[in-house]
């Protein structure tokens, strides 16, 4: 089973392919190259032949949008993202809203 794993940030987007011998075909392009060339320009560089996709976003909910089209188009699988919840997977947010807390921070 081989993962799409993104990391939308604000000045890079950086991808890995998660199988079962670790994580390879990385990769990263500037969110200024993807503003000035369109999304489309990850076409050439994202694997096609994934079973599942998922990223941790922090560059705002119409670009999540585009770019969960984009995947669902190119990789033929949703893309999921993260959030930070309460409690997951044996860590505690202690942020009174979990949602405060970066998720970026939260998947780190």
């Amino acid at each position: 089973m081989t993962t799409l794993l993104l990391d939308v940030g604000n000045t890079y987007l950086k991808w890995g392919v998660a199988g079962d011998d670790g994580i390879s075909k990385t990769g990263k392009i500037a969110q200024q190259k993807i503003r000035d060339k369109g999304l489309s320009v990850l076409t050439t560089r994202l694997p096609t032949r994934i079973d599942s996709a998922m990223a941790s976003n922090v560059a705002g909910t119409s670009f999540a949008t585009r770019l969960a089209g984009l995947v669902h188009a190119h990789c033929n699988c949703d893309l999921h993202f993260a959030k930070p919840v309460k409690k997951a997977f044996g860590l505690t947010n202690s942020y009174s809203r979990p949602r405060q807390l970066g998720v970026d921070r939260w998947v780190a």
